[in-house]
């Protein structure tokens, strides 16, 4: 229950700060806040792709999976709602006009492989000047990815956050769930890529 509700208090406040702010240093930042906090409780993931990675690497079980999900999920619908309630409108998560579909579907999967990769590579194995750090590392590569990939496909590497969106988005009257499959899916794809990467790097440390 614990995991459950802090996933979801996460992501609900990392929905509100990119629905709000549209801004990829204040995500970071926020998100840099987040993991603090998580990490002295219990570690969070904020993230179905971090998750996903994590499980791969048969970290977590399979319940505990799901209870990271259910607590994201549950918290990005309750972030994109107050979002939509205070700005009165919803906030559309898509790509610019000029991004074709191949560029959409390389950038999502590179940008979100390399930040499951961060995060996994800064958690296992767990060394503890390395561990205090984590925080820190990973919300600035979130930013620095977010910088990157925010102009081309909008706010992505997150398929919680960006179902949620759709999803008011959707009620609003607004179409941008046709780019909810690459959104949704590329970055658990860029996550098990990732969780095999790590098990490479760290296998050929030993």
């Amino acid at each position: 229950m614990l995991k459950f509700f802090l996933e979801g208090l996460g992501t609900l406040t990392l929905a509100v700060a990119v629905g709000l702010t549209v801004d990829p240093i204040a995500a970071g930042l926020v998100l840099i806040s987040l993991l603090y906090i998580g990490f002295s409780i219990t570690s969070v993931h904020l993230n179905p792709a971090v998750s996903l990675g994590v499980w791969s690497l048969n970290k977590e079980s399979s319940p505990e999976l799901l209870v990271r999900l259910s607590g994201q999920f549950s918290g990005a619908i309750g972030g994109a709602f107050i979002v939509t309630w205070i700005s009165r409108i919803a906030y559309i998560p898509q790509p610019s006009d000029s991004t074709g579909t191949g560029e959409f579907i390389l950038l999502e999967l590179l940008f979100s492989l390399m930040f499951v990769l961060l995060f996994l590579v800064m958690l296992y194995p767990a060394a503890a000047m390395k561990k205090s750090l984590t925080a820190l590392v990973v919300g600035a590569g979130y930013a620095g990815f977010l910088l990157v990939v925010e102009p081309v496909t909008g706010f992505g590497l997150h398929p919680a956050l960006n179902s949620a969106f759709s999803l008011f988005d959707y009620m609003d009257g607004g179409n941008s769930y046709s780019h909810l499959p690459i959104y949704f899916f590329t970055p658990l794809v860029g996550a098990l890529l990732a969780a095999l990467i790590h098990k490479r790097l760290m296998k050929s440390d030993d």
